[in-house]
């Protein structure tokens, strides 16, 4: 048995919108006894158009014709392609989808509007906490290492012992370092709480 739940919406909706071309098209097949009754037949089943001219009592290029038109507007498709006895394709049609569903076009396009403008907040938001955490980094090394450097040159920390100061200076900058990383961190652990607590799309 299929999960309901799973079945995501754009599986079982053919959506259209008030602007759509294929709008015309379909109301003209609705609108026809016969186009209608061949919708209908294939909803029902998968049919192929020997079978639905037998079933509705007419010919085959009359159905081939709705046939055509239904599916130039969207509404059914070519599910299967068989072999006859004299090896001539014979074409079985399946609905698209389970339910047709009209948008006002208006909607559509705000509704697209909307999402690109939450996109490029959410561009903005990312790149703002990158600017930051960067900085913040490259700021609290360069403060850490200056600062570190003067402290151990007044304490003449390592001036008495020949070839320690390249130590003194890895020493130096890998404290640094770990100073600029706990600011970034900080920095980005911020962003992340002040999304929570004040999503981007709702700041001034």
């Amino acid at each position: 048995m299929t999960d309901v739940s799973s079945i995501k919406p754009d599986e079982v909706l053919y959506v259209l919108t008030t602007d759509d071309a294929r709008l015309k098209l379909i109301g003209e097949e609705l609108a026809n006894e016969t186009g209608r009754a061949v919708l209908s037949n294939i909803y029902k089943r998968v049919e192929t158009a020997a079978k639905l001219a037998e079933r509705l009592n007419t010919t085959i290029p009359v159905i081939h014709y709705h046939l055509e038109r239904l599916v130039q507007s969207g509404l059914i498709m070519v599910s299967q392609v068989n072999k006859t006895s004299r090896g001539r394709d014979m074409k079985r049609y399946a609905p698209t989808k389970l339910a047709l569903l009209l948008i006002p076009a208006p909607v559509v396009q705000e509704r697209e509007q909307t999402i690109l403008r939450l996109k490029k907040l959410a561009f903005k938001a990312f790149l703002e906490r990158i600017l930051l955490t960067t900085l913040a980094f490259v700021s609290a090394t360069g403060v850490s290492f200056a600062f570190l450097n003067s402290w151990l040159r007044q304490l003449e920390l390592f001036s008495e012992i020949q070839g320690l100061a390249q130590f003194r200076t890895f020493c130096i900058l890998a404290a640094s370092v770990l100073v600029g990383t706990f600011a970034a961190v900080s920095v980005w652990l911020y962003g992340k709480w002040r999304d929570r607590s004040e999503p981007f799309f709702e700041r001034k």
